[in-house]
């Protein structure tokens, strides 16, 4: 990616510093076969720390061919309830 945690938080402060009313939105994946769970968390902590106001949250779906849909089937045999997670997590990301 061309831009880090450090440059989306600046970017949305420096914008409210000119213009308050203004709010951001974003568009995100929950669920990826690779997420941990302190990935989520810095997912919501960035969330909160860049204070986005419409959030778009969608559960990962697979590709085929691609290498995360591979790791997915992989991730399906460790964790039977992929599905049920990904809701959780979208549930939580839509409330922060």
């Amino acid at each position: 990616r061309r831009h880090n945690r450090a440059d989306a938080i600046r970017f949305c402060q420096e914008i409210r510093a000119r213009r308050p009313e203004m709010v951001f939105g974003a568009d995100l994946i929950a669920g990826f076969p690779t997420e941990t769970e302190a990935m989520f968390e810095n997912s919501l902590r960035l969330i909160e720390d860049c204070g986005l106001t419409w959030l778009h949250v969608f559960p990962y779906s697979a590709r085929q061919g691609t290498p995360a849909a591979r790791r997915r089937a992989a991730c399906s045999v460790a964790n039977p309830r992929p599905t049920m997670r990904s809701s959780a997590k979208m549930a939580a990301m839509r409330a922060a």
